[in-house]
């Protein structure tokens, strides 16, 4: 996966989240906080579980683009 692959999926998950947090009038100030108030607001299992798979797609990513861009400083 490219950096810029990455960069695509993640506009896409992020579409998607900002979807669900004014569905369900989330608060998103933290990362904390958005996931007790998930927790506590959704009620609909699916976009519960579908909240929590894009939580952790999106954090696999960054994770990964964050590791990408360090290797393109190494070999520049």
């Amino acid at each position: 996966m490219t950096l810029d692959d990455i960069q695509r999926r993640l506009a896409t998950l992020s579409a998607q989240m900002t979807s669900l947090i004014r569905r369900y009038d989330l608060q998103a100030d933290s990362s904390l906080v958005v996931l007790g108030e998930a927790r506590r607001k959704i009620k609909d299992k699916n976009d519960y579980i579908l909240f929590l798979e894009l939580s952790l797609e999106g954090r696999v990513l960054a994770d990964e683009g964050e590791r990408l861009m360090k290797a393109q400083r190494v070999l520049q």
